[in-house]
């Protein structure tokens, strides 16, 4: 599955970088395929979506960044309970970065504030295949 969610996910963040939307025609069915394939899942991938879904309510994250991190974290559960604390550091990491270059830009440091994130998702998928 690695294979196939790898280059979606590229696409899926050249199309974000240029529209600065995900669309729902992309990530919906991939979160109904992670759910298939990995139902009932576990209590953490549940409590690491239940995460991802409160960092969009409270304004974190986009709901298209938000529904793609939960589609790849049930399609790639597979690789264990490692994938979900993987998946966490990339999204630190990327944050903090992503808030360097919002300082140096001169940009405003901000919630709410819409850029393209779907390049976070090819940076976690390059870590996890380097670490697997």
């Amino acid at each position: 599955m690695f294979f196939f969610l790898l280059p979606l996910v590229i696409l899926i963040s050249l199309y974000d970088l240029k529209y600065h939307k995900i669309p729902n025609w992309i990530t919906m069915p991939l979160m109904l395929l992670g759910l298939y394939v990995s139902f009932p899942g576990n209590p953490i991938i549940w409590i690491a979506s239940a995460f991802i879904f409160s960092a969009w309510k409270f304004g974190f994250m986009g709901g298209g960044d938000a529904k793609l991190w939960i589609g790849l974290l049930w399609c790639l559960s597979s690789f264990g309970d490692g994938v979900v604390i993987l998946m966490f550091a990339a999204l630190m990491l990327t944050g903090v970065a992503q808030i360097v270059v919002r300082v140096l830009s001169q940009k405003r440091v901000a919630i709410g504030f819409k850029t393209a994130g779907a390049w976070r998702a090819v940076v976690f998928m390059g870590l996890l295949a380097y670490l697997h």
